[in-house]
């Protein structure tokens, strides 16, 4: 276990009750989305090819697996961030190149593995409102599944003409595992600081994000400085989507996709509750202990709901969410203009 002590002191909170719009702007809006595809779409297409023939079999029990994972792409955030780095480093290049393709093929490769894994461990039933690959196909097919794609995933890396991606990746998937595991560790420790909580986050979300960005802007041989903001760019945004899919969980609706309430059942300290458990009164706080270490709480539970809605919990979250934000955006700052930078 790790910072077993005493709470840490949190940094305070901005409290703006229009701050869950701001973030969700930010981070998830469909105008966004499709600016990026009215640049960047045609790579992305290409990108979606590398993946379906990287995952392609002669074996059709493979290749029916292959295809529900197919159905579980999301927005291609982390293919995304390769494509749009690579065009934010080097503005005067054209075109995508064919590394930077298969570099953001790779990255979406690892990253989806790690959800199958999650998806099964955390025992979530839904993702983006369809079941899981897990429930869908089975326990032990879902973890072969997500070992399968981590096989391919490094298979694809070593494609490219040198070895850096591949050794970057790989570190990346190991600092995501070592985030998982000291999370698993943590589980029930209520006491977790917000350093810890942060470091975790660097590690488990924010070490694919940092390396997508970095790899893009090394796929088109830009300047170190260029590609150092990038590569923070990357971790403060992944930092900064991980806080706000901890308040999704906390205050989500049915229509995010997710199951709700996965990691108070799951007995994870996460950013909403330590902030619950610090800010209220002593009676509620010694309440909210027992409860929780009773395990298996339920987020309607009244004591919970209580802490919540008592305390500034839900925009202290949301406001370290968009702090994150603005550092990622200050990171941006340091590039050329761009029409890749503005998005």
């Amino acid at each position: 276990m790790i910072e077993r002590g005493a709470v840490q002191p949190i940094p305070s909170a901005i409290p703006r009750p229009e701050l869950a719009g701001d973030i969700s702007k930010t981070l998830r809006t469909n105008s966004f989305l499709a600016d990026i595809h009215d640049q960047i779409g045609d790579s992305l297409q290409r990108v979606e090819q590398v993946i379906g023939d990287t995952l392609s079999s002669k074996h059709f029990e493979v290749s029916s697996l292959t295809q529900a994972v197919s159905e579980l792409s999301g927005k291609r955030l982390r293919p995304m961030l390769v494509l749009l780095s690579a065009r934010a480093a080097a503005p005067e290049v054209q075109s995508i190149r064919h590394e930077s393709i298969l570099i953001a093929a790779t990255v979406e490769l690892v990253h989806v593995a790690s959800l199958i894994h999650d998806d099964f461990m955390d025992s979530n039933l839904v993702r983006r409102n369809a079941p899981t690959i897990h429930q869908r196909v089975g326990t032990h097919t879902a973890i072969l599944l997500g070992d399968y794609l981590f096989t391919r995933a490094y298979w694809l890396a070593a494609q490219c003409h040198s070895g850096l991606p591949a050794r970057s990746i790989a570190d990346a998937a190991k600092r995501l595992c070592e985030g998982e595991l000291r999370q698993q560790a943590n589980s029930q420790n209520w006491q977790l600081s917000f350093r810890a909580y942060r470091s975790i986050l660097l590690q488990k979300t924010a070490a694919l994000c940092e390396v997508s960005c970095r790899l893009g802007a090394w796929s088109v041989h830009t300047t170190r400085e260029r590609s150092l903001a990038l590569s923070r760019f990357g971790r403060f945004l992944g930092i900064a989507f991980q806080i706000y899919d901890d308040w999704l969980d906390y205050w989500g609706t049915a229509s995010t996709g997710k199951t709700l309430g996965t990691d108070l059942r799951q007995g994870k300290p996460t950013l909403p509750l330590m902030r619950a458990l610090r800010k209220s009164v002593p009676t509620l706080r010694r309440q909210l202990l027992r409860r929780l270490q009773q395990g298996n709480v339920e987020l309607l539970d009244p004591i919970v709901q209580q802490a919540l809605n008592t305390t500034d919990a839900e925009s202290f979250t949301l406001a370290c969410a968009m702090r994150y934000v603005r550092r990622a955006q200050e990171e941006l700052r340091k590039l050329p203009d761009s029409s890749s930078k503005q998005l």
